[in-house]
């Protein structure tokens, strides 16, 4: 093949992933712009145990807050078993399976208290010490409650904010190639969704799900850029600092995505008096932006009890997709 011909071939590739990528992306983002009624309530409630970093659970705000929501949703027997926050730099994961088996969240899980335990990494490489201890949880949890499930948490976008020019900068089309792919063809694109596949497969059953938070971000983000979320000027808006924590804003969208993954239920339409002001019109309408950005991030990702590996091709296409991502966001 000829230099001008193989430059063609890449930039041919490169076009068709960037307009596969927008097109699931815009496709999810007008999914959350409809109107969607909560779904009827299901379960009275679970017990759940939060860990994570700060992107995540710094001050226990998602503990707390998912406590809020269940409690607009009528989950009367939601519990908190607890929760714990590692920061500096840590993985989490390990981190907490590192502490032992009588300290938390090892002992509570091991006791069978536990319905749904939350784990967060720092960007997790396969065959890393937080693969091992994340399979360690879900061995532990399975053993314990095999009802129980790990939710895998996924934080930021990797390359956003202070690296590329900030927040306020991106485009629709940017934040839909930052976020990366979610969908059947191209979850492959991190290792996260890999590996839940692999688990999953592994025990015939759904005993792990992601959990992809930058996802309900980026939506809210893209409906920021095009005005429609009443109060809110600009994407970092969402955000307290440049590397990607959560404002006020940020964390009840957070929240709102953890609840819809936990319950598998629509937020759309919850009123939590803590955060809106009776008859604040503003309020009401920012609060059906961030659970409608949750729903449909939620919803976006598939869940295969027994996920297949697809045919090599597929594969070989992946992994030029994958190629591409880190060149454009590392």
């Amino acid at each position: 093949m000829t230099r001008q011909k193989a430059f063609t071939s890449v930039l041919t590739t490169a076009v068709m992933v960037a307009s596969l990528s927008l097109a699931c992306f815009v496709g999810t983002l007008a999914a959350a712009e409809k109107p969607v009624a909560p779904a009827p309530t299901e379960s009275k409630g679970k017990r759940v145990f939060f860990t994570g970093h700060s992107f995540f659970i710094a001050g226990g705000y998602m503990a707390k807050k998912v406590d809020l929501i269940a409690k607009a949703a009528g989950k009367e027997e939601h519990e908190r078993v607890g929760w714990r926050y590692s920061g500096g730099g840590s993985g989490a994961v390990d981190k907490w399976w590192a502490k032992g088996a009588d300290e938390e969240p090892r002992k509570s899980v091991a006791a069978g208290k536990v319905d749904i335990l939350t784990l967060c990494t720092y960007w997790m490489k396969k065959g890393s010490e937080q693969e091992r201890c994340v399979r360690n949880f879900v061995k532990l949890m399975q053993e314990s409650n095999p009802d129980g499930l790990v939710y895998l948490i996924t934080t930021k976008v990797p390359s956003d904010g202070e690296y590329k020019g900030g927040w306020d900068v991106r485009t629709k089309a940017e934040l839909a190639r930052l976020s990366g792919w979610i969908d059947e063809t191209h979850r492959y694109a991190n290792h996260h969704g890999a590996l839940v596949d692999e688990i999953n497969k592994a025990y015939g059953k759904t005993v792990i799900k992601a959990v992809p938070l930058y996802y309900g971000q980026a939506l809210m983000r893209a409906q920021i850029i095009d005005g429609k979320v009443e109060g809110v000027k600009k994407q970092s808006e969402l955000y307290s600092d440049a590397m990607g924590h959560v404002s006020e804003l940020g964390q009840r969208l957070n929240s709102y995505t953890v609840f819809a993954a936990i319950y598998g239920e629509s937020p759309v339409g919850l009123h939590v008096p803590e955060w809106e002001k009776s008859g604040d019109a503003v309020l009401r309408a920012q609060a059906l932006s961030l659970q409608k950005a949750a729903w449909a991030a939620v919803q976006a990702v598939p869940v295969t009890q027994n996920a297949t590996q697809v045919d090599q091709s597929k594969n070989e296409q992946k992994g030029t997709h994958r190629n591409l991502l880190k060149k454009d966001q590392i």
